[in-house]
């Protein structure tokens, strides 16, 4: 039988793993700009948020949470503060468009670009650096979904190709 889905913003909270935060419960969004909501008494999400940045504004990407941060792809590589969504740090390496997915770990992010270029970037330092970078098709490659990663081994959907990407150090 199908999944019960949620009939209240509590239900939908713990489905994706909220906390309750001074007995208010919040939702990051992603919409024209990065934003968080709380909601009322009734479970309605108040249209107002309590906190917002107007620079990271991902159109097609997902970004992610790691730790304190929130890291996403507009025009560049964007680090927010978790708490207040106050830009952290940027990074404007040109293998930043407007669509990249990322991975990220408590001290690392893997990136994937939509010109097939494969970047870990080290998160726990002031800024952002760059330790490995590798790509993975020819020039004009167009990837817009999320890889996947199983044991040790990376697979990339590229064009209409499959491939599949050992992770262990040669």
């Amino acid at each position: 039988s199908p999944a019960r889905r949620p009939q209240t913003a509590r239900e939908l909270s713990r489905l994706f793993d909220r906390s309750p935060v001074s007995n208010d419960w919040r939702l990051e969004a992603a919409d024209s700009w990065w934003g968080r909501y709380e909601f009322d008494n009734s479970g309605r999400i108040n249209q107002k948020p309590i906190h917002h940045n107007e620079v990271l504004s991902p159109d097609s990407h997902s970004p992610v949470v790691s730790g304190n941060l929130v890291f996403g792809i507009w025009n560049e590589l964007y680090a927010l503060d978790r708490r207040t969504l106050n830009t952290v740090w940027s990074s404007n390496d040109d293998a930043f468009g407007v669509y990249g997915s990322l991975i990220a770990s408590d001290r690392r992010l893997l990136c994937l670009t939509q010109n097939a270029e494969l970047l870990l970037i080290a998160t726990d330092t002031d800024r952002p650096q760059i330790i490995s970078r590798v790509s993975l098709a020819t020039a004009g490659a167009d990837v817009l979904s999320h890889p996947a990663i199983a044991g040790e081994r990376l697979f990339v959907r590229i064009g209409r190709e499959l491939r599949c990407y050992s992770l262990l150090p040669d």
